[in-house]
């Protein structure tokens, strides 16, 4: 089940505990911080109460972190190391009057990679910053100058224009179609070596379920068993690393693995194809709309999007994907 943003702590208590973990010792995160022991003894109470749990154990003046302290202590710290490094990439960006672009890092490594010739050869004077982010882009925190949001929710600060519909089919390589034989239909999918997103890498999204191959496959009124056979990774890059290695089926997402399949890299089993109303948006902050370098690349990536992710799937690519051994 994907988490919703408002179910987090509030970041000055995450900030709190952090200082306090680190330092093991409430009166040095308080001077730290600019704040009372009190104020960082309440913050850290608001932790405990919305987890549940005691993450501190108390020793008279000495407080040492519980094990479940420790795991989110890790996660904040990673978390905030995070948001500071692509604060001061923004703000180094910003001040060197580069345009920066943020996205998450497959449509950043898959699609935007091999297209920014295209566009230096026709902007050849604009600078773009590429940030690419392991979680959906949020333009309240993030600041880019242009997000690709996944989801993004109709807000008067910013301009957003759906750039399109999220589109999944099988995908696997040419040599693994060679060692197993065609396919038929969805139901052969499940005599194959499947390759899996971990489903906690939707976290953040907004909607109630991930994508993965029991939503695709009950598309068809298959079910998945469980455990779902298969190999299984933490991030979209490793499932098409996987794929093009010949390890086994990946969901393919289309303005993702465009390219490699129309260069043959990949190429898909089964014809079949599942789309959902999940759109994926352009999105500015208001006070940046009309910016001759934001106006430039947004048209220049809708042309791009209009040629490829939303063009008519071609007789070619079909033939390749049901090749006989």
């Amino acid at each position: 089940m994907a988490l919703s943003y408002r179910n987090l702590p509030p970041l000055s208590a995450l900030r709190a505990f952090e200082a306090a973990a680190r330092h093991e010792n409430f009166t040095r995160a308080a001077d730290e911080m600019l704040l009372t022991q009190s104020a960082i003894s309440r913050h850290v109470r608001t932790l405990e109460d919305h987890l549940g749990t005691s993450l501190f154990e108390r020793r008279n003046r000495v407080v040492k972190l519980t094990t479940d302290g420790r795991k989110l202590m890790e996660a904040v710290s990673m978390a905030l190391s995070h948001m500071s490094t692509v604060t001061q990439e923004i703000r180094r960006q910003r001040e060197s009057g580069k345009l920066t672009v943020g996205m998450l890092t497959s449509q950043a490594s898959l699609y935007m990679v091999p297209r920014m010739s295209a566009f230096r050869r026709a902007h050849p004077d604009l600078d773009v910053h590429i940030v690419s982010l392991e979680r959906n882009p949020d333009p309240l925190l993030d600041d880019f100058d242009v997000s690709i949001v996944v989801g993004h929710q109709n807000d008067p600060r910013f301009r957003s224009d759906l750039l399109f519909l999220e589109e999944a089919f099988p995908v696997c390589s040419p040599d693994y179609i060679d060692q197993h034989g065609p396919m038929q239909g969805p139901a052969d999918l499940l005599d194959q070596t499947l390759l899996h997103l971990d489903d906690a890498t939707w976290i953040g999204y907004p909607w109630p379920t991930p994508i993965n191959w029991r939503t695709w496959l009950s598309r068809y009124d298959i079910e998945l068993p469980l455990p779902p056979h298969g190999l299984t990774f933490t991030s979209y890059q490793m499932v098409v690393q996987a794929a093009l290695r010949g390890l086994g089926i990946g969901i393919g997402w289309q303005h993702v693995v465009s390219d490699l399949i129309a260069e043959g890299s990949l190429v898909r089993p089964i014809p079949e194809i599942c789309r959902w109303d999940r759109g994926h948006y352009l999105v500015v902050p208001s006070n940046r709309v009309g910016r001759a370098d934001v106006e430039a690349f947004c048209d220049w990536l809708k042309a791009e999007v209009s040629a490829s992710v939303c063009a008519p799937e071609t007789p070619q690519v079909m033939r390749r994907a049901h090749r006989k051994r």
